[in-house]
């Protein structure tokens, strides 16, 4: 009997940095592939009949062999006893479209899932994307939005495969970690997928607050400010460059939360009425979700790289952990773990 297959398309931008794409091994079980014509045809075809028709601009497909992919799993979750007829394919394509984000900021649209020997649609869920092509005038924000980070560079599979590794325990197996850093993950996520600016600025921001609060719940702002800057700053200067980014887009947090109008339009700030107004007409504006994202971006990857800080998250004490850490890291004193207290 043939191994069970399961597919998501996908288009990506920027289709350069996927240009070496042949056919990827992305991890054990888990290849990328260009979407040919005629896997594009049989995907429609199979959607027919469905309230969504597939989308023809797909440009890859994610295909997932079951057995192939839990026999790996397994022994990378310490034999956690994935089932091959419920591998969600979904969720291992999030989490190679969250792996590429936190490398190069792609933007990308996900399908629905077909399983089966042959492939059938098998998904209960509807197409997710970070462009949101439901509405192309937030479609087109989007991209914007994100495109301005991206490096011009083609992804590396190996450094790819080593991120997909680093994140994957947050959304695959049968005992799913949801400590700080998966929380981040999933505000990252949230702000990604969104259609409205302001709720995406406002995941950012949660996202951000995950990761650097505590038990001391004062001063808030400052606080985080002073964490990210410290967590991603090499020297005094870009410390209070990110300092003043992060208090800059925790304004606008407020405004937002707050439903107050934002008056002082920058003239480099991009904007538009007609992209996100709100019933108290707020707005949220593309340099802001440039700097959040950037930022969440950049300190997921350094939590994600950093065994103490992981250790820290997964302290039964873990807030006086995160705490602990940031004092270390910020006044250069080493402090005992919480366990030692105990």
């Amino acid at each position: 009997m043939t191994s069970l297959q399961s597919l998501v398309p996908l288009t990506l931008w920027p289709e350069s940095a996927f240009s070496v794409v042949h056919k990827w091994s992305l991890i054990n079980g888990v290849s990328l592939i260009p979407l040919k014509a005629v896997l594009k045809e049989q995907i429609e075809s199979y959607t027919k009949s469905l309230p969504y028709q597939s989308r023809s601009d797909h440009t890859f497909a994610l295909i997932v062999d079951h057995d192939l992919f839990v026999s790996a799993a397994n022994k990378r979750f310490n034999n956690c006893q994935l089932d091959p007829e419920n591998i969600n394919t979904r969720q291992i394509a999030k989490v190679f479209l969250l792996a590429g984000t936190l490398i190069n900021f792609i933007t990308f649209r996900l399908g629905i899932e077909f399983t089966g020997r042959p492939l059938i649609n098998s998904s209960k869920f509807l197409p997710m994307s970070s462009a949101f092509y439901e509405d192309e005038q937030v479609y087109l924000y989007r991209r914007l939005s994100i495109s301005s980070l991206r490096q011009p560079s083609v992804f590396n599979p190996r450094t790819l495969k080593a991120k997909i590794i680093s994140i994957e325990k947050y959304f695959i197996g049968e005992m799913l970690i949801y400590d700080r850093v998966g929380a981040a993950i999933t505000h990252l996520w949230s702000s990604l997928c969104t259609p409205y600016p302001e709720q995406a600025l406002l995941s950012v921001c949660a996202g951000l607050e995950a990761l650097t609060v505590g038990e001391d719940k004062g001063e808030i702002t400052y606080k985080i400010s002073e964490r990210i800057a410290f967590l991603l700053g090499k020297n005094p200067r870009y410390r209070l460059h990110v300092f003043r980014e992060v208090k800059y887009i925790y304004g606008m947090r407020s405004l937002i939360t707050h439903g107050e109008f934002y008056k002082n339009r920058k003239q480099d700030e991009t904007w538009s009425d007609a992209l996100m107004i709100t019933p108290k007409y707020v707005f949220a504006g593309n340099k802001a979700l440039q700097i959040g994202t950037k930022l969440l971006c950049a300190a997921l990857n350094h939590f994600l790289s950093d065994p103490t800080i992981l250790q820290a998250c997964a302290e039964k004490k873990h807030k006086q952990a995160i705490d602990n850490y940031f004092e270390n890291l910020i006044f250069g004193q080493k402090i005992k773990s919480p366990r030692s207290s105990d």
